[in-house]
This record gives structure tokens, C-alpha cells and sequence, in this order.
């Protein structure tokens, strides 16, 4: 298992690298304009690659500022991005049970020329600085009631087994798709994207007898923390908007 998840880790990690030099490197050229302000903000709607054993989605919002620079192929946005990270309501679970709160950075390119609709490609990493639910229930990275299990004895005691969320410390999107000028300086964007998490978590299983002389929180934090790798796919919508500080010109 530790094997499998540093080969994905890796893989993935060596995708991102690679996509942030191909944008870079087919934009070198920048133009001599001055460079616009960028304010977005996108919903992302995502569900886990197993979608059989995890039917239940997760919402992403994000909120950016940056700056963007015009090139010879279009635009290239560079940004700072704060994203909200939860839960859909499910299984008389609400929205937002399980809300992370992450920070990070971006980079999208788009490459119109002009035209009213342009093609779109992007990429952001973030980790995270804040979250409701440490130390809570979770199943592929949605929150979960805990369920026991009995053995065939009529007289056994129930056993429950979860894993706890602890932190993401690694997050990252890839998105392509095309946005649509509304008007001037305004555009909508349809993408869709493929959202990786490494998080932190840690797995028990107990029976009430164990809490009979210890507590809950010290028999999960005796608990070694592990690493879990989360791989969504999902779609993504957004408008952002480009001015300048000095004068009427937009993007």
C-alpha cells in the first residue's frame, strides 16, 4: 500500500511539473502591456474515480487574485487562490460537515487571440491551513457515521473500525476548457478537472470494552498517522473578471 501511494504521489507530482513548464515554456513571449489585475472565483463539483465504493461528491470554491499578462497566444493568469474544500449534504450528513480551508498558488493560460471564446488550461497547488473535522470519521475523504460489526455470536459486543481525517497537506487541480467573453472584461469559464489530495489520516478499530479504562482520543492518537491518496474528477464553472488600476482597458 505504501508503495502504491508513493508511485501515485510521484506520477502525479511529475505530471504537475511538467504541465507548469509547458505553459510557461509555449508562453515566454510576453508583450509590453502593462499587466491587468484578475479576480475569479469557481465551483467545482468532483466525485472519486471509485465511484461505485464512494457515490458522494465534494464541492471546491475557489477565490483568486492575481495579475495577468498578456502573450503572444492569449493571457497568462498567475494568482494567489484561497479554497473552501467540503462535503455534499448526503445521508443526513449536511453540507459542509467536513469543510477544509486551504491556501495556494496558480497559474492559467489562455490562448484566444482575440476571439469571444478561448480555450483554457490551468493548474494550482495548495495545502491546507485549517479544518472542522480533525481527528473525525471519514471514508474516501467524505464524512461517515461509524459502522459496527458483529461476529456470529448472539452474545458479542459491537466492533467499529474508521479512519479519522487529521490534514491535507498536498492538494492540486488540473482543469481544461474554454471561456466565454460576457462583456468587457467579464468572461465564464466551463473546464473540466481532475482534483488529486494527499492527506493525513489514522485508522482504528475498538470495541467498548477498550474505553472502559481509556479514553477515545487516546486510543486514536496512539494510532499511527498514514497517508491517503484522493484522485476526483468532476467539472468545474467560474467567471473572472480583468481591469486596470490606471485606466478603462480590459482582457
Amino acid at each position: 500500500m505504501i508503495i502504491m501511494l508513493m508511485k501515485n504521489t510521484k506520477q502525479t507530482l511529475t505530471s504537475l511539473l511538467f504541465l507548469g513548464s509547458f505553459i510557461l515554456l509555449t508562453n515566454h513571449t510576453f508583450s509590453q502591456e502593462t499587466p491587468l489585475f484578475h479576480v475569479g472565483i469557481s465551483e467545482g463539483i468532483l466525485a472519486n474515480r471509485r465511484i461505485i465504493q464512494a457515490p458522494r461528491a465534494v464541492l471546491e470554491t475557489d477565490i483568486q487574485f492575481g495579475v495577468q499578462f498578456a502573450i503572444e497566444s492569449g493571457a497568462l493568469n498567475v494568482f494567489g487562490v484561497y479554497r473552501l474544500h467540503g462535503n455534499v449534504r448526503s445521508g443526513g450528513l449536511k453540507s459542509l460537515s467536513f469543510a477544509s480551508h486551504l491556501l495556494g498558488a496558480g497559474v492559467e493560460s489562455r490562448f484566444y487571440k482575440g476571439k469571444p471564446v478561448s480555450i483554457l488550461i490551468g493548474l494550482a497547488v495548495l495545502t491546507e491551513v485549517g479544518t472542522n473535522y480533525r481527528d473525525k470519521y471519514i471514508d474516501y475523504g467524505v464524512p461517515v457515521y461509524p459502522n459496527p460489526t458483529y461476529s456470529n455470536s448472539i452474545t458479542s459486543e459491537p466492533k467499529y473500525s474508521n479512519h479519522f481525517y487529521y490534514s491535507t497537506p498536498f492538494a492540486s487541480n488540473i482543469w481544461i476548457g474554454f471561456d466565454v467573453a460576457l462583456f468587457e472584461g467579464v468572461k465564464f469559464s466551463f473546464s473540466l478537472e481532475n482534483s488529486i489530495r494527499l492527506t493525513k489520516q489514522r485508522y482504528l478499530e475498538w470495541e467498548e470494552k477498550d474505553l472502559y479504562e481509556t479514553s477515545f482520543d487516546e486510543l486514536l492518537h496512539a494510532q499511527q498517522v498514514r497517508y491517503v491518496f484522493l484522485d476526483r474528477i468532476g467539472i468545474r464553472l467560474g467567471l473572472s473578471y480583468t481591469f486596470s488600476g490606471q485606466s478603462n482597458q480590459h482582457r
